[in-house]
């Protein structure tokens, strides 16, 4: 049984997924799938099911094109990329982080204007 999501992030999934771990990869240098997960929660998003699982699954398919490599249990680092691919990950991870920055926004402007409860007067 999957663990719930939480709603306060952006759902991230497929390819954007694999773009933001990709970066994170880059950014950071080698991580373990749970680290992973929770820099991309930190960044406001929130990943499907059990994260540690759908982090190594997403990066199964990063393994395949070579951009990616396991070097440990759970533990993968940046292997390399064309710099077209790499200008193609750095574009999508730039949209979706102000994609989550507007989501971020629009929540906590929805959450001020909440109409107050109303008073009510004891008899």
């Amino acid at each position: 049984m999957a663990a719930p999501m939480t709603t306060d992030g952006r759902r991230v999934r497929g390819r954007d997924l694999r773009c933001l771990l990709t970066t994170c990869l880059i950014e950071r240098g080698p991580l373990t799938t749970a680290r992973l997960a929770e820099l991309v929660e930190a960044e406001g998003f929130a990943v499907e099911g059990r994260a540690s699982k759908t982090v190594a699954d997403a990066l199964r398919w990063e393994i395949a094109r070579g951009r990616v490599q396991r070097v440990g249990r759970g533990r993968y680092e940046f292997s390399g990329t064309s710099r077209s691919t790499a200008w193609r990950i750095r574009t999508r991870v730039r949209e979706l982080r102000s994609e989550a920055r507007s989501f971020a926004d629009s929540s906590r402007s929805r959450e001020s204007v909440q109409p107050p409860m109303p008073v009510v007067a004891p008899k």
